[in-house]
């Protein structure tokens, strides 16, 4: 279950967030809604600051709360173990490489 302290993820305009849920509720629909301090976040911040010069007279709509089926629950142990493969896999390549 998904509940304050919980990391979480979803992905927006390609980009994939991660964050922390700050608090959770209960709507009258019955759908629970998140509050989330997105960690990292500097290049969805610039997506949104393009939205904004290409469409001066318009706002992207900014999402306060995000509905349980918009965000997925991460196991922190388990994206250190895939980040770790990750560079275990491409650092000899990049080692190796003679075109850098």
């Amino acid at each position: 279950m998904i509940d304050k302290g919980s990391l979480v993820y979803t992905v927006g305009e390609g980009h994939l967030q991660i964050g922390t849920v700050t608090s959770r509720r209960v709507g009258e629909d019955k759908w629970a809604y998140y509050k989330i301090k997105w960690h990292n976040n500097e290049r969805y911040e610039a997506i949104v600051e393009r939205y904004r010069a290409i469409n001066p007279g318009s706002v992207p709509p900014e999402k306060k709360e995000y509905r349980a089926g918009e965000i997925g629950s991460l196991v922190p142990e388990g994206i250190y173990k895939t980040v770790n493969e990750h560079l275990n896999l491409v650092r000899p390549a990049l080692e190796n490489d003679t075109d850098g």
